[in-house]
């Protein structure tokens, strides 16, 4: 198989594996936001929801390996040399670690409000998994861009 068709196939999967982590990590948040919760003011209580834990782990496990594809090689057209020395792949592989750590500790920070089985009260932290999700897009848009 030719590099060009392994550049695209490699392509592909990251953007699916970003997808499905963004659909995982938005799936999430509708799970969280269908649980019983009291609000005051700035102040909340709500009740985990373990679905939205395990989704928001899978959208995370997804997400990591998205990214570890995309920088196990991070250029995969070899018939051209200067392909890893244009300026946008490159300002767009670094973003898209950017994004990654956004995404990560989003997703994460979203999965862990729902870790334990008890009632919690703090500071409201609406839509952090759907955030999650979003920037698992936005990674998979520059994770390619990168390889283009």
């Amino acid at each position: 198989m030719s590099s060009r068709w392994q550049g695209i196939i490699i392509c592909l999967l990251i953007i699916a594996l970003d997808v499905g982590a963004g659909i995982l990590g938005m799936q999430a948040e509708d799970a969280q936001s269908k649980a019983k919760h009291v609000r005051i003011i700035f102040v909340e209580c709500k009740k985990p929801v373990h679905k939205a834990y395990l989704l928001g782990l899978a959208a995370t496990a997804l997400l990591v390996l998205a990214h570890a594809l995309a920088h196990i090689h991070p250029c995969f057209c070899s018939y051209r040399s200067s392909c890893c020395q244009r300026g946008l792949s490159k300002a767009a592989l670094i973003i898209s670690w950017i994004a990654f750590i956004i995404g990560v500790g989003l997703l994460v920070a979203g999965a862990m409000s729902n870790a334990s089985s008890k009632v919690t009260c703090g500071f409201t932290k609406h839509q952090v998994l759907y955030y999650g999700g979003i920037f698992c897009f936005v990674h998979a848009a520059l994770s390619v861009i990168g390889h283009i």
